[in-house]
């Protein structure tokens, strides 16, 4: 595994994580509180555990959500297999704009028949539970994953990389969208 594409994307992915629930925590949980807390589901805010436990599974999830792509495209035995590419012009830029929806109806898809599986009785313990322990979640909640689950998460990056072409800039793109969505659905 190249060592600086893995710090690259290390950094790429625990950044945007950091800045986006760092953002939001701040935002949220801490300037407009009061403003806020109407809204919350839950009347009783998270503990400083709860919070401590939540960034503390982001970043084993950082950690596999950046090892992964950073085998498959640093590996020369697979990477030549892959679908990325880094000239828009290989493929021209219709392709380029219409592989976004593409990417959201299969990460769509993909998620909603993992976390379904993941919800099986005899999943769930061993999967997704370590998501389901905030309760009352922060935006510190968005990649909390047990180390398992965020290798089910990230297999969707492996699909993309070999099914449709895929560019640098969907990857970076479509995921920063997608932790801001995350943030948004951890916001309780």
């Amino acid at each position: 595994m190249d060592g600086q594409l893995l710090l690259k994307i290390v950094v790429l992915t625990g950044g945007r994580y950091f800045v986006i629930a760092g953002l939001a925590f701040l935002a949220f949980f801490v300037l407009f509180k009061a403003r806020y807390a109407s809204r919350r589901i839950q009347e009783m805010a998270p503990q400083n555990k709860d919070y401590q436990r939540e960034i503390g599974y982001s970043i084993l999830t950082i950690l596999i959500f950046s090892a992964v792509p950073a085998f498959v495209l640093s590996n020369p035995v697979i990477a030549p297999h892959t679908t990325y590419y880094s000239d828009i012009s290989r493929h021209g830029l219709f392709y380029f704009w219409a592989a976004y929806p593409l990417m959201a109806v299969m990460h769509d898809t993909y998620f909603y028949w993992t976390h379904r599986l993941m919800h099986h009785p005899k999943l769930f313990k061993v999967f997704h539970l370590v998501h389901h322990r905030s309760v009352n979640p922060s935006p510190w909640a968005a990649y909390s994953f047990h180390p398992l689950e965020a290798l089910v998460e990230v297999g969707i990056v492996v699909i993309f990389l070999f099914t449709i072409p895929i560019h640098t800039l969907h990857l970076l793109f479509f995921f920063l969208f997608m932790i801001i969505y995350n943030v948004y659905g951890h916001l309780g």
